[in-house]
């Protein structure tokens, strides 16, 4: 579902790549980050950014696991 795409690309379920955008956390956050990047950017230091996540996507091993 394309409403998930963040959380599917935080998942080490959903997410099995061991490319530059999988395997560990920090590669799997990259899609997010620069997305606050962008946003931030566009917004200036003004005004508040605030990301929401699910904590463990009703999943066992969750975006984190």
């Amino acid at each position: 579902m394309c409403r998930y795409l963040l959380s599917q690309f935080l998942s080490p379920i959903t997410n099995k790549g061991q490319d530059q955008w999988g395997g560990s956390v920090e590669n799997r956050a990259w899609l997010l980050v620069e997305i606050v990047k962008g946003v931030r950017a566009s917004v200036g230091k003004q005004f508040a950014v605030a990301v929401k996540i699910n904590s463990a996507d009703f999943q066992r091993g969750g975006q984190f696991g």
